[in-house]
């Protein structure tokens, strides 16, 4: 199991650590209570419970204490959302609002004055600690990328350690730098009618599939990756990372929808990339790390779009799928070497014979031509994610 690329675990596998099923849907009911509220005034952490309605909200008298969810949500600035996990010492997911123009990146990106800090607001063993990195051959890898933010205090938001995961340096300073530049350079060409959501986060999946001894017929999904720190307190290392991107326009409207968006999302890209040392690899495709939202939506356990139908979240999936068979990607995946295996949990090789194009194109005219659903575009279907990372070895001993 060492392909990576469009077929993304095809039985729908959840088991991740440090996900929680329960976070952005809680998010968004937050912000239904509170839309006129700034989320500018909220810069202390926010703790959720693992409940979606409270007990004054059920009328319940409980005789339990209340404790604290291992998952924090922070909110640092009015662009940026983290929600950090202190069991992996991990985000969950990091959330970002950009809106950019090229030129004032390139001349106040500069991030030479800026270190890395602990979240103090967080007891010591539940937090990531600078010195848990050191030595430790990792690299703390940002998921709301610095670059992002012009502002300065923007910018120092992002080196909080709750904003870190751990990454291979030839992962961190090669091939994560570069999908985080082709997120601003997507970013950029729309910037004048669209805003941009995105949201990262590291995934753990399995290595292999085994069978098991009591002759069950059932897969067993295995699972194997580091960890350093102090235990009992450790920063898991994710086997992979994701990234989701949005592009929303931008509306002079008052009026906001349910889920506080001001229009509808009209493109996507969804890309997963192994944390790994390519060690066995030249080069990696970036086209060939894109996936279908409901797949990583069944890893992560995170709605990404909490307020479509599901047959809106299918037509997503079409449209990626199709966007892979135009730019020929129906039998292309990375090989991510070194035992991490893939998100693929079933091959298949005739997964895009000529009856599934045929099929894929005839649902993706019919939703066209009735006009029940809005048909977004893929931001890579005109073939600006085929970008080729020529890897160097000179990073991968640690």
């Amino acid at each position: 199991m060492s392909q990576l690329g469009n077929r993304v675990l095809s039985h729908g596998l959840a088991i991740i650590a440090g996900a929680s099923s329960t976070l952005v849907a809680l998010k968004y009911k937050e912000q239904q209570q509170g839309q006129n509220k700034n989320l500018g005034q909220v810069h202390g952490v926010v703790s959720i419970t693992g409940s979606s309605k409270s007990r004054e909200e059920v009328g319940m008298k409980s005789t339990l204490p209340v404790i604290k969810s291992p998952v924090t949500i922070s909110q640092p600035n009015p662009n940026l959302e983290i929600a950090y996990d202190a069991r992996s010492k991990n985000p969950v997911y990091v959330m970002e609002r950009i809106r950019l123009d090229l030129k004032e990146v390139v001349q106040s990106a500069d991030r030479s004055t800026k270190k890395f800090y602990e979240a103090k607001d967080l007891h010591s063993h539940h937090r990531s600690r600078n010195g848990y990195f050191h030595k430790s051959g990792f690299d703390r890898g940002h998921m709301a990328a610095a670059a992002n933010y012009t502002n300065d205090d923007d910018m120092n938001d992002t080196f909080s350690l709750m904003n870190v995961s751990p990454q291979y340096p030839i992962m961190n300073r090669v091939i994560w730098s570069r999908l985080e530049e082709l997120t601003r350079k997507m970013v950029y060409e729309r910037s004048n009618t669209h805003d941009a959501i995105v949201i990262t986060g590291p995934l753990w999946l399995p290595n292999g599939i085994v069978k098991d001894d009591f002759g069950n017929r059932r897969d067993w999904y295995q699972y194997s990756f580091y960890g350093f720190g102090s235990p009992p307190s450790v920063v898991q290392v994710p086997t992979h990372f994701f990234k989701v991107i949005w592009m929303l326009p931008k509306s002079n409207q008052s009026s906001r929808r349910q889920d506080g968006l001001d229009e509808e999302v009209d493109s996507f890209a969804a890309f997963v990339i192994p944390n790994d040392t390519f060690s066995n690899m030249k080069s990696l495709n970036l086209q060939n790390c894109l996936v279908r939202i409901t797949d990583l939506e069944a890893i992560t356990g995170i709605s990404f779009f909490p307020f479509e139908t599901e047959e809106k979240l299918q037509v997503y999936d079409l449209v990626t799928e199709d966007m892979w068979m135009r730019n020929n990607l129906n039998d292309s995946a990375a090989d991510v070497g070194n035992g991490y295996g893939a998100l693929v949990a079933e091959t298949n090789n005739a997964h895009f014979s000529k009856h599934r194009k045929a099929k894929i194109r005839k649902k993706l005219q019919e939703i066209e031509s009735h006009g029940k659903v809005k048909l977004p575009l893929h931001l890579c279907a005109d073939g600006s994610c085929n970008e080729v990372i020529r890897i160097k070895q000179k990073f991968i001993s640690l």
